[in-house]
């Protein structure tokens, strides 16, 4: 992280052909990876991929087809009649309330998550341009080479069916915004508290992400001695006032967290394991997770990545005197890096250390090791700036092969993320038979609910992903956090018909309970489901319920 800029301003068209050939990059990158359905806004051929795609999607089209209400992000119609927080089911407010804005003037039942992912891949290249640029390195090439490697570095790509969490083109602007405030720009750091505040209309975990570099300006301005650091201590109080008003408003205070801190934590391998790595593909992908979460915290910094910081190691006088320059930034860094760890520190599957305290308000951070993505980017621009200063000549070699590295590394994920865009997923039952039992109801209930079976998330998406086409009340969702409605009990459920207008489909994997029970003389067999509805006319033309099917489903990796 070394000194911000000192030179002179460069010439205009100089930073016009950085970012020009940034967002070009961008486009070429959206062009191949994006089909035309998800630039559209459109649905993927078959059935959603993966859970967490369909959870958004579904939570999107029920608040597009409704009309404006308050609370401003309710969505009536999804576990009614409680109903349920739009942000609760990564729903991506921000990028909601824009297309509902436009709602008159779009297709009906489109949704803006693949079109916000796109959106996501075509500004990481320009704003890690922008965060290099905050560190005073002007010339294009390097602007280039560092824009290809944070767009092939594993976290990001990893993120593809996440259009929120993939939105880490904010974490690069956040720390370009750093750079330019520690250096005495105003506009950075009121820029910083708006984007801060915006964030939680993304994803809260980007938030918190964009808090801590917030925080950074005024720690480094103190550590500096300078008295700017009272002016960017009211932006930091500012940006905490407006995001504690905007989740009151939007009630985002209204749900919990499951908990898990420290089982979704980060390994103390995951930066260097090669998992799911292009260059490195025998590599076991459950070596790095020691809890049976830790997979979602997976942060591998790419061969490219780990090139490059070795190359800055020769220069350790130059990262020495950056970390003191940047000491509030490098606080912070370490400060995210233990919350990302956790309290339970693994190594492989060997625990390091066990820090026995309480950790209930760190329950919200459950997926801490996302946490550890600003010390990946901050490494990426910082390790290539001290690279340039320190030993320009090396840097023009090193550069292109770290970025070449990073590219060949993130080959695997790439690739699977494009097959899986363009080849249709499988449904676990007809979707045409079910669909027109669907139409001719108002009422899906789906057992077990969510909640009671951990792992059957996408058992409860795709029915809900049909009955988002007629906007039915449902009694379930898929929910990241807040209070989830849980009705576990399934004999009572399964003792009586289905009410007026109500269909049921039962789970894989309960369908034989469900057979043995009173509401198996409503029931029919649609694939690994059972369906279930009073009006037996309108299950005409489906099998009897034989038991138990074992679904086809593809796993991501």
């Amino acid at each position: 992280m070394p000194r911000s800029t000192d030179r002179a301003k460069p010439h205009m068209p100089q930073r016009w052909l950085a970012y020009g050939l940034a967002f070009g990059l961008g486009l070429l990158a959206v062009a191949w990876m994006m089909p035309r359905w998800a630039l559209t806004g459109g649905l993927p051929p078959g059935a959603p991929p993966v859970a967490d795609f369909a959870q958004q999607v579904v939570a999107q089209r029920y608040f597009l087809t409704q009309g404006w209400q308050w609370p401003l992000l309710h969505v009536e119609r999804l576990i009614a009649p409680a109903g349920i927080n739009l942000a609760f089911a990564d729903g991506n407010p921000l990028a909601s309330l824009a297309a509902k804005l436009f709602q008159p003037l779009l297709p009906p039942f489109v949704q803006v998550a693949t079109v916000w992912l796109a959106l996501c891949w075509l500004l990481q290249p320009p704003s890690a341009v922008f965060a290099l640029r905050g560190l005073g390195e002007r010339r294009v090439w390097p602007a280039i080479v560092v824009a290809v490697m944070a767009l092939s570095q594993p976290v990001f790509l990893w993120r593809i069916w996440h259009n929120s969490l993939a939105s880490q083109f904010a974490i690069l602007a956040m720390l370009g915004l750093y750079f330019r405030a520690v250096a005495g720009a105003g506009w950075a750091m009121w820029s910083a508290s708006l984007v801060t505040t915006l964030l939680l209309l993304v994803h809260p975990y980007l938030m918190v992400m964009a808090m801590a570099v917030l925080a950074a300006v005024p720690l480094t301005l103190v550590a500096r001695r300078q008295k700017a650091w009272r002016k960017a201590a009211a932006c930091l109080g500012a940006a905490v006032a407006a995001v504690l008003l905007v989740a009151v408003l939007l009630g985002y205070t209204s749900g919990n967290s499951p908990g898990g801190y420290g089982v979704f934590s980060m390994n103390l391998a995951s930066p260097f394991w090669p998992a799911r790595s292009g260059l490195f593909p025998g590599v076991p992908v459950t070596a790095e997770d020691a809890t049976g979460g830790q997979r979602e915290s997976y942060n591998y910094l790419g061969a490219g990545l780990w090139l490059l910081l070795l190359a800055a190691l020769t220069r350790p006088h130059d990262i020495l005197a950056a970390v003191k320059r940047h000491s509030g930034l490098s606080s912070v860094l370490v400060a995210l890096t233990l919350l990302a760890l956790s309290q339970r520190v693994y190594l492989f599957h060997t625990e390091i250390w066990h820090v026995r305290t309480a950790v209930g308000l760190l329950q919200p951070l459950r997926a801490s090791g996302r946490l550890f993505w600003v010390v990946t980017y901050t490494l990426l621009i910082g390790g290539a700036v001290v690279l340039l200063r320190g030993r320009p000549r090396a840097a023009m070699f090193c550069l292109p092969v770290a970025a070449a590295l990073q590219v060949a590394d993130g080959a695997a994920i790439r690739a699977r993320d494009r097959t899986m865009l363009r080849e249709p997923a499988s449904f676990m039952f007809d979707p045409a038979q079910v669909r027109a039992v669907l139409r001719t109801h108002t009422r899906l209930t789906i057992l077990p609910p969510f909640g009671c079976t951990p792992g059957h998330d996408l058992g409860v998406m795709q029915p809900l992903w049909l009955a988002a086409e007629t906007r039915m009340a449902t009694n379930t969702m898929y929910l990241a956090r807040g209070n989830v409605v849980r009705a576990c009990g399934l004999d009572a459920a399964f003792s009586h018909a289905p009410g007026p207008g109500e269909v049921v489909m039962v789970q894989p994997g309960f369908v034989t309970a469900a057979m043995r029970a009173p509401i198996a003389q409503w029931c029919r067999q649609a694939g690994a489901y059972a369906i279930c509805a009073a009006d037996l006319p309108t299950l005409a033309g489906l099998a009897p319920v034989s038991g138990d099917i074992a679904p086809q489903v593809t796993p991501i990796w």
